[in-house]
């Protein structure tokens, strides 16, 4: 074999083993930066499971939510992450932009109706898709005519729509947009978007079940508050008819005894013994007749109908009057009693309750 042959030989050979050695580095980088990002992206994936064990389940968790999205978003460099949740309107499956995050970029990204229709011309053929629980992940320029015209309108570039399914059903779609390049997720990044998608939903669903359930426990409270309301408003009732209904029969007899003893009093020739008797009974009454009034008072009162106007009154008066009841008791058990009033106490205005209109009309009789 000529030198020269042999040389040509040796240099492609050594030009192929630098060729393999330099593919085998790029192989080499390539794994390592994929390997990177995923480590990234299950770091915020704890950073998000911390988030939503720390949210209270009894408290809203839309700022919770929104921060790992957030999280989620920059992680994966990405433009904007929604959150969908089906809904039905007029028998057709909709889904409406329930939680969203956008990224501060330089680059315009159109914002994207809040509610819309598998019915759309744009979505119609991803219906069947999600149903499957296939993953959309794909530049926008690959997609069918409908779907380009669609997406394209909002700036999207790249889109990744996972379908979420709850207790076997469409729950919603968890979608990623990117606005200022054409870029598709491995597969690793899509299943552990996947994973994010479904550990948001479960704290939603589970925070709405919580808010519901204490919702509905808040009406049935209510509604137990309502009717011990209305049972102890039927006793009061029932109460104050009670009461004025037993005060108009000790009413009756009362005035019957005040007007006998007022009777007995008029007569002449009486002891001093029986006369003193007869103006304590007289007394007695009537201010057992004061306290019936007031008894009837009361039930005024709780019905709305009481006024209050000023009255004159003697202060001796009133001593006298509230100890009668008790004198002849003390006179029986041999106790002494005696009241002494100043002559320097005047009348006083004194606050009296003004009786309902059918007492006024009975007065002016």
């Amino acid at each position: 074999m000529p030198e020269n042959e042999q040389e040509f030989i040796d240099y492609k050979l050594a030009a192929e083993a630098v060729g393999i050695a330099i593919w085998n580095i790029d192989e080499i980088k390539s794994l390592m930066d994929s390997f990177e990002k995923t480590n990234r992206l299950l770091k915020a994936v704890n950073q998000v499971a911390s988030l939503l064990l720390a949210a209270s389940d009894d408290s809203d968790i839309t700022d919770q939510v929104k921060v790992c999205l957030e999280i989620v978003g920059r992680t994966l460099d990405a433009d904007r992450i929604n959150i969908w949740k089906s809904v039905k309107l007029n028998d057709e499956i909709h889904v409406n932009c329930t939680y969203d995050w956008v990224s501060e970029t330089k680059h315009k990204i159109k914002q994207l109706p809040e509610l819309l229709s598998f019915s759309h011309p744009g979505l119609i053929n991803l219906k069947e898709k999600f149903m499957r629980g296939e993953v959309i992940n794909a530049a926008i320029s690959d997609m069918a005519e409908n779907n380009r015209e669609f997406f394209g309108s909002f700036n999207i570039m790249s889109i990744v729509l996972i379908p979420i399914f709850y207790d076997n059903q469409l729950w919603g779609v968890f979608s990623v947009d990117i606005c200022d390049r054409i870029h598709l997720f491995s597969a690793d990044e899509i299943d552990i978007m996947q994973s994010v998608s479904l550990m948001i939903t479960e704290a939603i669903t589970r925070n709405a079940l919580v808010e519901k359930r204490s919702h509905d426990l808040a009406i049935r409270t209510t509604a137990k508050l309502r009717e011990a309301q209305e049972i102890a408003d039927a006793a009061n009732r029932a109460k104050s008819s009670f009461l004025a209904s037993m005060s108009h029969e000790i009413r009756t007899p009362m005035n019957a005894i005040i007007g006998v003893v007022d009777i007995m009093m008029q007569r002449k020739n009486q002891s001093i013994e029986t006369a003193e008797g007869l103006e304590r009974i007289y007394s007695s009454c009537n201010l057992l007749l004061g306290i019936i009034n007031d008894i009837l008072d009361f039930s005024k009162i709780e019905a709305g109908k009481m006024d209050i106007e000023a009255g004159q009154y003697k202060v001796a008066d009133l001593i006298s009057e509230t100890v009668q009841l008790y004198i002849m008791q003390m006179h029986g058990k041999l106790i002494e009693f005696e009241i002494r009033v100043d002559e320097a106490v005047r009348s006083s205005n004194r606050n009296r309750y003004r009786r309902d209109r059918s007492d006024q009309a009975d007065r002016k009789r």
